[in-house]
Parts: C-alpha cells; structure tokens; sequence
C-alpha cells in the first residue's frame, strides 16, 4: 500500500472509530479527541503476526541426538480475542521431547508472539503453537500451556477479576513417561 492510500485509509478508519465513540456516548473533547487514532495504532500492534510466518520464527532447526524434555516457562502472550477485540494476556510453557531436532528458546518465544499477534481466541493460539512446532521439530512429545487473563471476563457483569483461563494441548506420549 502506498503512503497516499495508507493515508486515506487511516482517515477513512479514523472517522468511523470516531462516529463509533460518538454512539457509546464518548465524548472526544480532550485527550478523547485523539482516541480514533491510538485505538488505530493499537489494533495495528494487535494484528502484529496477521502477515508473519511463524514457522520462519524458528529458523532452521539444528541437529540434536538428545531426546530429554525442554521446557521453557514463562513465555509472554499478549493477544486479542477475536470476540470482542479486547486483549488477553499471560504466559505460556512450552514442553518438548525432541525426535533429532531443536531450535532457540528465543526462537519459540518469537513464534509464540506472532501466533499471538492476531486477533484469535486462547484455545486455538494454544493448538497454533503446537501444530508450528510439530511441524518443525517433529517431537517425540509436545506440551503447550497457556495462563491468560481475559480481560472480555474482567469487563463482563460477573467482573471475574482474579480469574485465569488455562488452555493444554498434549501430543505424543505422556511427558516424563516415555515408552
């Protein structure tokens, strides 16, 4: 996209964002004024990953005869659920058993943040990690978990304030039990 029609476009969104807040009853006087083009700016790093390749994220794999579990915790997820648009956000583990393959911790932390870089819901980004690193890595065993707080629960008439969804996905064997 050229940077005229970027510009008309951005415009185009701007105006309807703001006809938007005009209905809720938003007032845009002040800082509000501006809001129409943060909320632009914020959707865009919502969108992040929407044309990234997340298999490209974890490079080549390099050869490994080690078949003992990896497990990387505490892996930052910041996404958007697709239902509302609001943001979810929390950790993920990742657990593996490779089969001859690994890549980077950074790298799998890099993929998980493209996966979560589209608006989407926790259950699929959860199933979205373990199916680019089975396609990759091919492991014996795979384990993905995701702890996020959904922000659409903090903001429903329950105000679940303190609750976390967890979301698993297990291929292979059972971890620390290997046949």
């Amino acid at each position: 996209m050229d940077s005229t029609t970027q510009l008309v476009s951005d415009t185009v969104a701007e105006q309807s964002i703001a006809e938007v807040l005009d209905l809720v009853g938003a007032s845009r006087t002040g800082n509000v004024d501006k809001s129409p083009r943060r909320i632009i700016e914020a959707w865009r790093f919502a969108c992040r990953g929407v044309d990234l390749d997340p298999a490209e994220a974890l490079g080549q794999p390099a050869a490994s005869s080690s078949t003992a579990e990896v497990s990387i915790s505490g892996i930052p997820v910041l996404s958007t659920c697709e239902h509302q648009f609001l943001p979810f956000f929390g950790t993920a583990t990742i657990t593996y058993a490779p089969a001859g393959l690994i890549v980077g911790f950074g790298r799998i932390a890099k993929m998980v943040d493209i996966l979560a870089g589209r608006p989407q819901l926790q259950e699929r980004l959860t199933s979205s990690i373990a199916d680019v690193l089975e396609s990759v890595l091919h492991p014996i065993a795979l384990r993905v978990e995701l702890t996020c707080t959904q922000t659409c629960m903090m903001m429903s008439p329950a105000m679940t304030l303190d609750s976390t969804v967890r979301t698993v996905e297990s291929r292979g064997w059972s971890l620390g039990s290997q046949p």
